[in-house]
């Protein structure tokens, strides 16, 4: 689903936002904190997600989002993205997206391709 979504002009520029409810996990760079939730949007610069408290702006880093489209049909892919946190409150987080790469994920022994589809 498309949403164009609009902020305060100095922070945000309207763009093109993909809304998405898909898991995602994240640990800090400084000392290895973990947390995990839910990512609200997506878009070239930035993404938003709920699930964690506020969280220190400039902090770095590497979430791991469970992508909603399969490889071949098949084979399910991580979105790997390292980014500093640029909002956050009790509520949101929104990480920019300094790097990025996708990468096929390892299917539980739950999952199969007819239940990711």
């Amino acid at each position: 689903m498309l949403r164009l979504v609009s902020g305060d002009e100095e922070q945000r520029k309207i763009q093109r936002r993909y809304e998405l409810n898909v898991n995602i996990r994240w640990k800090t760079l400084t000392d290895n904190q973990t947390g995990s939730g839910k990512v609200v949007d997506i878009n070239s610069s930035d993404i938003s997600f709920v699930g964690v408290g506020a969280l220190p702006l400039g902090l770095v880093l590497e979430a791991s989002i469970d992508w909603p489209v399969l490889k071949n049909g098949t084979s399910p892919l991580l979105l790997e993205v390292k980014g500093r946190v640029i909002r956050s409150d009790k509520v949101e987080t929104a990480i920019s997206v300094e790097r990025y790469k996708f990468r096929t994920r390892l299917l539980t022994p739950r999952e199969t391709p007819q239940v990711l589809r």
